[in-house]
């Protein structure tokens, strides 16, 4: 690739998936490319440029495992838990109840 200064910027994404409007920088001074991004925030990637021609530069996407709001516990189990057992409890009394009248 000839030395210069190119741009790189994501024109079109495949249905159902969000286009990037970051602009990239890549820069080839002597055969060693750089890169660099115009987001003030890179948390979501990791930019390791070469140091030489035997290297490559090389963007490393940054995947978070999402995270979910804890819907319940064991609380809320055991609160159903007592609450079904004494419904039980009620139901085979009243059914023995029945049966002794």
């Amino acid at each position: 690739m000839p030395d210069g200064t190119y741009y790189l910027k994501e024109s079109k994404a495949p249905e159902s998936y969000i286009l990037d409007g970051i602009v990239w920088t890549v820069s080839v001074k002597d055969g060693v490319v750089s890169i660099s991004s115009d987001k003030k925030d890179n948390s979501k990637f990791e930019i390791v440029n070469s140091q030489d021609t035997d290297t490559l530069s090389q963007i490393k996407v940054i995947n978070r495992q999402a995270t979910y709001p804890s819907t319940g516990g064991s609380g809320t189990f055991i609160g159903f838990a007592l609450i079904g057992t004494a419904v039980m409890l009620a139901a085979i009394a009243y059914y023995l109840s029945l049966i002794h009248i």
